[in-house]
């Protein structure tokens, strides 16, 4: 789930796994990892190709030709894969995209996953630790935070007082006691 690799000096990051084939044309139903399945068809028509694993030894680029969501997944096609033979070979695999365009992705949508690797400090104490994951509860954001312990920070704007996306930071005003 939302693991990173590199193939060839390209960091290539984990977005969903094709679980079955789709009707007689040689269609893949996808279900995503992180992101919703309009997220993800959002992500997958801004840029139209992802790398299929287990093509070899290296994941494998290919074009994506449509994708739509249903019932929590994204049905998908592709232009290399016109039957149902070579969707069958490629369930269970993994599909990625490059790590830059997920970045860009999330940054140009505002989309609160952006902030996975960003270092949380407070006005008071300094440094809390890197955001290691997001949470959606509800209408309300978590971000979980680690560094000697895991806490659950609440990303509300009450207690944000800035974020920079260049130096990766975020800087907040926390309640006293939220950190334990």
């Amino acid at each position: 789930m939302g693991q990173r690799v590199v193939v060839s000096g390209t960091e290539l990051f984990s977005i969903a796994k094709i679980t079955s084939v789709v009707g007689i044309k040689g269609a893949a139903k996808a279900v995503p990892f992180v992101l919703s399945p309009e997220e993800m068809t959002d992500l997958l028509t801004r840029f139209d190709s992802v790398f299929i694993s287990g093509q070899g030894d290296f994941p494998k680029r290919v074009k994506v030709k449509s994708a739509a969501v249903k019932k929590n997944a994204i049905v998908m096609s592709f232009v290399e894969f016109t039957n149902i033979e070579s969707i069958q070979e490629m369930v269970g695999k993994d599909l990625f995209i490059e790590s830059d365009n997920y970045a860009s992705f999330l940054e140009k949508t505002g989309n609160p996953l952006q902030y996975i690797g960003y270092l949380l400090k407070d006005k008071a104490m300094g440094e809390v630790g890197f955001v290691s994951d997001v949470i959606r509860n509800g209408q309300s954001l978590l971000v979980i935070v680690e560094r000697d312990n895991e806490h659950l920070v609440p990303l509300v704007d009450e207690f944000i007082n800035s974020i920079d996306t260049k130096n990766r930071h975020i800087l907040m005003d926390l309640p006293e006691g939220i950190l334990g």
